[in-house]
C-alpha cells in the first residue's frame, strides 16, 4: 500500500464529484508533510499514471487533479470513474464539513502529542510501521523500541459506542505483536472510554500503558504494563 493510498481512500468517501481541498487538508489526511516540490510545481499533480503518488494518491481511485491554485494553496479534484472502496476508510466522510472539522481535530491532537511524546521519552517519533503487521502506527521512534497510537474518543450522549470499544480492542491486539520495549495508546478529548474499557478488559492487558493527555498539562498515567506492577 502506498503512503499516498489514504488520499485516495479518502476522496473514494465523498458523495460528491468535485472537491476542492487545501494543502493543510491533504497533509492532514496523509499524516506527514507534502514534498516542497508539491507547493511549487504543477508537474507534481499533472495526472500522470507513472508518478506513483499521482497513481496511487488519486488516479486509482477515479479521480482527477483539475485546477491547482498555488495561490489559495488549493487542489480541486474531479471524479472521472465510479469505484467501489473495498474497505472502510477510518475516517469521515469530506462531503460532511462537520466531519472534516472532526478530522482536523484528531490530526491535530496526534500532531500535539507527537511533539510533546518525542519530548517525554527523548526520542524523535513518527508514524511507522513493523514487519509482517497491516498497521501504520502513529508514534514510532527510529530504533523501533517505541511505538504508540493515538486515539481521541468521548462516549457520545453518556452511551458505550461499541465501534469505540472495538477500535481500542484492535489496536490494542496489533500493540501486543509487536516486539518494542515500549508500547502505549494515548487517549485524547474524554478519559471515559479508557477507563470504561480497562474496566472490562485491562486485566488482559500485558505490557500496554495507557495515557490521557489533555494538551495542556503532564501525561496521566490510565494503567500501567502489568510486569512494571
Amino acid at each position: 500500500m502506498s503512503k499516498y493510498s489514504t488520499l485516495g481512500e479518502f476522496l473514494l468517501t465523498s458523495v460528491k464529484d468535485t472537491i476542492k481541498l487545501s494543502f493543510s487538508d491533504i497533509e492532514a489526511i496523509l499524516r506527514f508533510t507534502l514534498p516542497k516540490s508539491a507547493r511549487k510545481f504543477r508537474t507534481w499533480w499533472a495526472n500522470d499514471r507513472t508518478h506513483s503518488h499521482a497513481k496511487n494518491g488519486w488516479l486509482a481511485y477515479g479521480w482527477r487533479v483539475t485546477e491547482i491554485d498555488f495561490t489559495n494553496q488549493l487542489i480541486h479534484f474531479r471524479r472521472v470513474a465510479a469505484l467501489r472502496l473495498k474497505k472502510p476508510p477510518p475516517y469521515p466522510s469530506v462531503s460532511d464539513a462537520a466531519s472534516m472539522s472532526t478530522l482536523q481535530r484528531v490530526r491535530q491532537f496526534e500532531g500535539k502529542a507527537r511533539h510533546f511524546l518525542s519530548e517525554y521519552f527523548r526520542a524523535k517519533l513518527r508514524p511507522g510501521m513493523f514487519p509482517g503487521i497491516p498497521k501504520l502506527f502513529d508514534y514510532v521512534s527510529k530504533d523501533r523500541s517505541i511505538v504508540g497510537e493515538a486515539k481521541y474518543l468521548s462516549l457520545g450522549k453518556g452511551r458505550i459506542q461499541p465501534a469505540k470499544f472495538a477500535s481500542v480492542s484492535e489496536t490494542v491486539w496489533l500493540l501486543e505483536q509487536v516486539k518494542a520495549k515500549r508500547k502505549f495508546l494515548i487517549f485524547g478529548k474524554s478519559k471515559d472510554i479508557p477507563m470504561k474499557w480497562l474496566q472490562r478488559y485491562g486485566h488482559l492487558v500485558k505490557d500496554i500503558a495507557f495515557y490521557f493527555w489533555n494538551e495542556t498539562s503532564d501525561l496521566e498515567l490510565l494503567a500501567k504494563p502489568s510486569q512494571d506492577n
